[in-house]
């Protein structure tokens, strides 16, 4: 990362903004930030790993349980 800085330093003192901004551009491009939230039942905000797969889990369960129960209706 310290070095693509340099360069883009290197490349603006030489006068070739172009390259510059295609290394600047290759940085914002390589940037994407993300974060590992998920909102509980109860709407709460649920940030450590364990209780997100848990969520994720009971979701699906009542997901599929839910048409599991559609479908038996229909029939």
């Amino acid at each position: 990362m310290d070095n693509r800085i340099r360069d883009i330093e290197e490349n603006i003192k030489d006068k070739q903004i172009r390259n510059a901004y295609k290394e600047v551009g290759s940085l914002k491009a390589s940037f994407q930030p993300h974060m590992d939230l998920c909102r509980g039942t109860n709407n709460e905000i649920l940030t450590k790993e364990e209780e997100i797969k848990t969520r994720w889990k009971t979701y699906f369960q009542d997901l599929l349980t839910s048409q599991q129960q559609q479908t038996k209706a229909i029939l």
